[in-house]
């Protein structure tokens, strides 16, 4: 789940370039990025809502749209900070992380175990270990070996995965720039990484059989959407990337971004059968195509298609997609508390009720956050 402010690069340099070092890039806002974010929260929204699994019964593909996101922002970051100050305040990082992602979370697990005391003992007690997972940021691996059937946070694991990415590709980051790798070197890696856990996910499904959990939920094996954004990250501070930029013109850019939200809307809405292994190979294909997105919308920001990825509609529910994704089950749950399960009234209430407390989590914890998160930032935020 992407959480990361939405600063990205401007194509074009910067005036003077740091001693020949690729980098030093122009940075501003693009709210196609927001927009994005929030055909990834919506897929997964319905995905889970009641009566619409047969409408999009690939919706939990938004959340590799995420992984993807995250990816980039993180290290086109990073890579930007040591290129403006030469060196990456990592423990400022993992302070603004915090402060970005465990005030809504926290206020999460509150509501979802007060909502728990009116539920079964199974069921609550379930509430209470699943909290346990999701404040230690471990859901994933704790649901990729354990396969019962989750209710209320089983959306957590996507932020452990997220976090433990944080933890260990931060870390990688400043150490390989410390040694003067280059962007390009490290995009070149991050693929390769990328590649590598991609193959590892097939290999746990066939032929070591380990099972479908183990391979969806593994970090091992779903690191290739945060490594493939991560690689783009890295490469648009590279010359190569922005001699390629140059070179697209508004009308392939508008073709290719047009074509390739299509597929991800024939992916999200049509089924693939039972096949574990067609299942895993359409989230390699949504990584890379997110990936291509982003690039587009990179290069060519303003085409026919990105003004509606950046309509203010789309920008609003975007910049609230951590609230949306955190909040949507709990909604959920709620509103089949009181209504009968079946009815569709509870697809319209929840969507009213996960915007309601998507809409308070954003002005009365989030934003109250992300100002104290300033104190720690130095130049573009992280």
């Amino acid at each position: 789940m992407s959480t990361t402010s939405d600063p990205t690069v401007n194509i074009g340099r910067s005036g003077g370039d740091q001693a020949g070092r690729e980098g030093a890039f122009k940075w501003r806002y693009l709210p196609e990025l927001d927009g994005l974010r929030a055909i990834a929260v919506l897929l997964v929204f319905g995905f889970h809502v009641v009566g619409t699994f047969y409408y999009l019964p690939n919706g939990w593909l938004g959340v590799d749209v995420f992984f993807v996101l995250s990816g980039f922002l993180i290290t086109s970051l990073l890579v930007a900070e040591q290129h403006r100050n030469d060196r990456i305040d990592l423990r400022n990082f993992y302070i603004r992380r915090a402060l970005r992602l465990v005030p809504a979370l926290l206020v999460l697990l509150l509501f979802t175990n007060l909502f728990g005391l009116f539920a079964d003992e199974f069921s609550s007690s379930m509430i209470a270990q699943d909290s346990l997972a999701a404040a230690l940021y471990v859901s994933n691996w704790v649901y990729a070996f354990d396969g019962l059937p989750r209710m209320y946070l089983q959306h957590t694991w996507s932020l452990a995965v997220e976090e433990q990415y944080y933890l260990l590709w931060a870390v990688v980051v400043v150490a390989a720039l410390a040694r003067r790798v280059s962007p390009a070197r490290l995009a070149v890696g991050a693929l390769a990484i990328g590649a590598a856990s991609a193959a590892w996910r097939f290999t746990l499904l066939w032929p070591l059989e380990q099972g479908y959990e183990r391979a969806y939920f593994g970090f091992d094996a779903r690191l290739d959407g945060l490594l493939f954004g991560s690689a783009l990250g890295a490469a648009v501070h590279t010359d190569s990337f922005h001699t390629l930029a140059r070179r697209w013109s508004e009308r392939s850019s508008t073709m290719f971004l047009a074509g390739s939200l299509l597929v991800l809307a024939v992916l999200a809405r049509f089924g693939f059968g039972s096949d574990e292994v067609d299942l895993m190979a359409v989230v390699t294909v949504v990584n890379l195509l997110t990936v291509g997105i982003i690039t587009a919308v990179l290069v060519m920001p303003g085409n026919r298609i990105t003004s509606l990825l950046s309509h203010p509609w789309a920008v609003a529910i975007g910049r609230r997609s951590y609230g949306i994704y955190l909040y949507h089950i709990l909604a959920i749950n709620l509103v089949r508390h009181v209504f009968d399960p079946a009815a569709e009234v509870v697809s319209i209430g929840a969507l009213a009720l996960t915007g309601i407390m998507a809409a308070a989590s954003y002005r009365l914890v989030e934003v109250p956050a992300l100002r104290f998160k300033d104190r720690f930032t130095s130049g573009v935020q992280a």
